[in-house]
């Protein structure tokens, strides 16, 4: 086999693959009972922010570099105004050939940094999008958590949580804002689910 070949081979499989299995087995989810999520970790967070409404003009993401835009977000539903517009930038990938292969291969790449999210050289989904909103909010006093879903039609599911008044709500995809209304993990990942017509199989925290 050729060089080419086997670096080609080495970029465009092994390397995901193996980010994946590391993410898998070394990142140290915790898949625990409600009750030990609850009580371990998110009970105890406090942000020191109220709440905010939305930005009355969205702001030029596109000539911001990624540090001016997390100076710029300063609440989750802010930063669910940067993730929508996020939507609108990347429709340009969906023509492309091979889009399917390319979001899937860049994204386990590019789901990691929040540079690249900004900078929209390849498209975005959940785990890249919950990734970006922890950055953008890591200067406002929220912690970067990760609510991680599995559901049981065999599909998976990212979303930045935040706390607010001793309610907990998220930030993802177009679909996963909530305001902070939910009293447990249990029921947010419930509504979750319930909203792509799925069902909660197993849930964690990620502490990014």
């Amino acid at each position: 086999m050729s060089k080419r070949f086997l670096r080609s081979i080495c970029s465009d499989y092994i390397i995901p693959l193996a980010i994946v299995i590391g993410i898998k087995f070394f990142s140290k989810p915790f898949y625990v009972s409600p009750t030990q999520v609850d009580t371990k970790r998110v009970q105890s967070v406090v942000n020191i922010l109220p709440t905010a409404t939305p930005f009355q003009t969205l702001p030029d993401f596109k000539n911001m570099t990624y540090e001016q835009a997390i100076r710029c977000v300063k609440t989750p539903q802010q930063a669910q105004d940067y993730v929508n517009w996020t939507y609108f930038r990347d429709s340009k990938f969906k023509g492309i050939e091979n889009y399917s292969k390319f979001k899937r291969i860049e994204n386990l790449i590019n789901g990691y940094s929040f540079r690249r999210t900004h900078e929209g050289s390849c498209p975005v989904e959940c785990r890249g999008r919950a990734i970006a909103i922890a950055a953008l909010l890591s200067d406002d006093g929220y912690p970067p958590l990760v609510l991680d879903l599995d559901w049981k039609e065999d599909y998976g599911h990212w979303v930045f949580i935040y706390k607010e008044g001793g309610k907990l709500g998220s930030v993802g995809n177009q679909c996963d804002f909530r305001e902070p209304t939910y009293e447990n993990v249990r029921d947010l990942a419930r509504d979750l689910a319930s909203s792509y017509g799925f069902s909660v199989k197993s849930y964690g925290v990620y502490d990014l």
